[in-house]
Protein backbone atom coordinates (compact mmCIF):
# COMPACT_ATOMS: atom_id res chain seq x y z
CA UNK A 1 0.00 0.00 0.00
CA UNK A 2 1.15 3.40 -0.88
CA UNK A 3 2.85 5.65 2.31
CA UNK A 4 -0.19 8.62 2.37
CA UNK A 5 1.45 10.50 5.51
CA UNK A 6 1.89 13.75 3.35
CA UNK A 7 -1.02 13.32 2.45
CA UNK A 8 -2.52 12.49 6.16
CA UNK A 9 -0.77 15.74 6.78
CA UNK A 10 -1.91 18.21 4.89
CA UNK A 11 -5.12 16.97 4.99
CA UNK A 12 -4.90 17.49 9.33
CA UNK A 13 -3.52 21.27 8.18
CA UNK A 14 -6.24 21.98 6.42
CA UNK A 15 -8.98 20.41 8.67
CA UNK A 16 -7.46 22.67 11.99
CA UNK A 17 -7.24 25.42 9.57
CA UNK A 18 -10.74 25.32 7.55
CA UNK A 19 -12.71 23.86 10.16
CA UNK A 20 -11.47 23.13 13.92
CA UNK A 21 -10.32 26.81 14.36
CA UNK A 22 -13.39 28.16 13.30
CA UNK A 23 -15.56 26.09 15.28
CA UNK A 24 -13.73 27.01 18.65
CA UNK A 25 -15.73 29.38 20.61
CA UNK A 26 -14.14 33.26 21.07
CA UNK A 27 -15.06 32.67 24.82
CA UNK A 28 -11.76 30.15 25.17
CA UNK A 29 -8.75 32.17 23.89
CA UNK A 30 -6.17 28.81 24.90
CA UNK A 31 -8.32 26.84 22.67
CA UNK A 32 -7.87 28.87 19.85
CA UNK A 33 -3.96 29.40 20.64
CA UNK A 34 -3.44 25.94 21.30
CA UNK A 35 -5.26 24.55 17.72
CA UNK A 36 -3.45 27.20 15.76
CA UNK A 37 0.17 26.06 17.10
CA UNK A 38 -1.21 22.56 16.55
CA UNK A 39 -2.36 23.23 12.59
CA UNK A 40 0.81 25.34 12.57
CA UNK A 41 3.23 22.58 13.56
CA UNK A 42 1.80 20.42 11.34
CA UNK A 43 2.21 22.71 7.86
CA UNK A 44 6.02 22.73 9.02
CA UNK A 45 5.92 19.18 9.61
CA UNK A 46 4.78 18.38 6.25
CA UNK A 47 7.78 20.89 5.13
CA UNK A 48 10.20 18.74 6.62
CA UNK A 49 8.99 15.62 6.53
CA UNK A 50 11.72 14.69 3.68
CA UNK A 51 14.18 15.62 5.64
CA UNK A 52 13.09 14.28 8.99
CA UNK A 53 15.13 10.31 8.75
CA UNK A 54 18.26 12.67 7.28
CA UNK A 55 17.86 14.73 10.51
CA UNK A 56 18.52 12.27 12.58
CA UNK A 57 21.16 10.94 10.45
CA UNK A 58 22.68 14.34 10.97
CA UNK A 59 22.40 14.88 14.14
CA UNK A 60 23.70 11.09 15.33
CA UNK A 61 26.83 11.74 12.96
CA UNK A 62 27.28 14.68 14.46
CA UNK A 63 27.82 13.51 18.16
CA UNK A 64 29.95 10.58 17.01
CA UNK A 65 32.57 12.70 15.53
CA UNK A 66 32.37 14.53 18.57
CA UNK A 67 32.59 11.13 20.47
CA UNK A 68 35.60 9.78 18.60
CA UNK A 69 37.36 12.95 18.38
CA UNK A 70 37.33 12.79 22.60
CA UNK A 71 38.43 9.57 23.14
CA UNK A 72 41.90 10.09 23.74
CA UNK A 73 40.84 12.99 26.27
CA UNK A 74 38.05 10.74 27.93
CA UNK A 75 40.59 8.27 28.69
CA UNK A 76 43.33 11.07 30.20
CA UNK A 77 40.22 12.63 32.46
CA UNK A 78 38.38 9.50 33.56
CA UNK A 79 37.93 5.86 33.09
CA UNK A 80 34.57 5.31 34.04
CA UNK A 81 33.56 8.51 31.36
CA UNK A 82 35.69 6.95 28.53
CA UNK A 83 34.11 3.44 28.96
CA UNK A 84 30.45 5.28 29.17
CA UNK A 85 31.78 6.90 25.62
CA UNK A 86 33.28 3.63 23.86
CA UNK A 87 29.94 2.14 25.14
CA UNK A 88 27.62 4.55 23.66
CA UNK A 89 30.04 5.01 20.47
CA UNK A 90 29.67 1.19 19.15
CA UNK A 91 25.73 1.13 19.14
CA UNK A 92 25.93 4.51 17.59
CA UNK A 93 28.11 3.69 14.87
CA UNK A 94 26.32 0.04 14.16
CA UNK A 95 22.94 2.48 14.25
CA UNK A 96 24.82 5.15 11.91
CA UNK A 97 26.05 2.32 9.55
CA UNK A 98 22.15 1.11 9.20
CA UNK A 99 20.23 2.20 6.66
CA UNK A 100 17.04 0.84 8.01
CA UNK A 101 17.75 2.08 11.65
CA UNK A 102 14.89 3.60 13.26
CA UNK A 103 14.38 7.27 14.32
CA UNK A 104 13.69 6.47 17.39
CA UNK A 105 16.93 4.64 17.82
CA UNK A 106 18.87 7.79 15.85
CA UNK A 107 17.31 10.20 18.57
CA UNK A 108 18.29 7.45 21.23
CA UNK A 109 21.54 7.39 20.24
CA UNK A 110 22.76 10.91 19.52
CA UNK A 111 21.05 11.78 23.10
CA UNK A 112 22.88 9.01 24.73
CA UNK A 113 25.81 10.70 22.84
CA UNK A 114 25.44 13.79 23.74
CA UNK A 115 24.88 13.37 27.41
CA UNK A 116 28.32 11.84 27.77
CA UNK A 117 30.00 14.37 26.08
CA UNK A 118 28.37 16.34 28.84
CA UNK A 119 29.69 14.24 31.71
CA UNK A 120 33.38 14.25 29.66
CA UNK A 121 33.01 17.90 29.89
CA UNK A 122 32.05 18.64 33.57
CA UNK A 123 34.42 15.82 34.64
CA UNK A 124 37.30 17.64 32.73
CA UNK A 125 36.37 20.95 33.90
CA UNK A 126 36.69 19.40 37.38
CA UNK A 127 39.74 17.22 36.79
CA UNK A 128 41.63 18.81 33.92
CA UNK A 129 41.89 22.41 32.06
CA UNK A 130 43.66 21.18 29.13
CA UNK A 131 41.45 19.00 28.39
CA UNK A 132 38.65 20.96 29.41
CA UNK A 133 40.03 23.53 26.93
CA UNK A 134 40.39 20.82 23.78
CA UNK A 135 36.85 19.67 24.91
CA UNK A 136 35.23 22.77 24.70
CA UNK A 137 37.41 23.88 21.56
CA UNK A 138 36.24 20.67 19.92
CA UNK A 139 32.62 20.88 20.94
CA UNK A 140 32.38 24.59 19.48
CA UNK A 141 34.51 24.38 16.05
CA UNK A 142 31.42 21.66 15.64
CA UNK A 143 28.86 24.03 16.48
CA UNK A 144 28.04 26.21 13.67
CA UNK A 145 27.23 23.01 11.53
CA UNK A 146 24.66 21.93 14.34
CA UNK A 147 23.59 25.42 14.57
CA UNK A 148 23.36 25.97 10.88
CA UNK A 149 20.84 22.52 10.07
CA UNK A 150 18.99 23.28 13.09
CA UNK A 151 18.46 27.07 11.89
CA UNK A 152 17.74 25.52 8.66
CA UNK A 153 15.60 23.23 9.79
CA UNK A 154 13.67 25.36 12.04
CA UNK A 155 13.45 28.58 9.21
CA UNK A 156 9.92 27.87 8.03
CA UNK A 157 8.62 28.31 11.23
CA UNK A 158 9.54 32.57 11.11
CA UNK A 159 11.87 32.80 13.82
CA UNK A 160 15.11 33.48 12.08
CA UNK A 161 15.77 37.20 11.89
CA UNK A 162 18.22 36.82 8.93
CA UNK A 163 16.36 34.57 7.19
CA UNK A 164 19.20 35.37 4.04
CA UNK A 165 22.24 34.18 6.20
CA UNK A 166 20.61 30.26 6.65
CA UNK A 167 21.94 27.90 4.43
CA UNK A 168 19.28 26.09 3.05
CA UNK A 169 18.13 22.66 4.34
CA UNK A 170 19.74 20.16 1.99
CA UNK A 171 23.37 22.18 2.19
CA UNK A 172 23.25 22.23 6.22
CA UNK A 173 22.49 18.77 5.94
CA UNK A 174 25.18 18.05 3.56
CA UNK A 175 27.92 19.65 5.86
CA UNK A 176 28.40 16.51 8.26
Amino acid sequence: MADHSLNALRAAAKAMEEVVLDAIDASHPLAREQATLVAKYLRFFEQRLDYAQQRNRFELAHYLDLAKASMDDARAVSPAVAQALAAAVRPAQALLDDAGARPSGLQSAAQELGGVLTALLRTAAAVDAQACGRIESRVLGASKRLLDMQRAWFLPQGWEPDPAAVPPIDKAMAAS
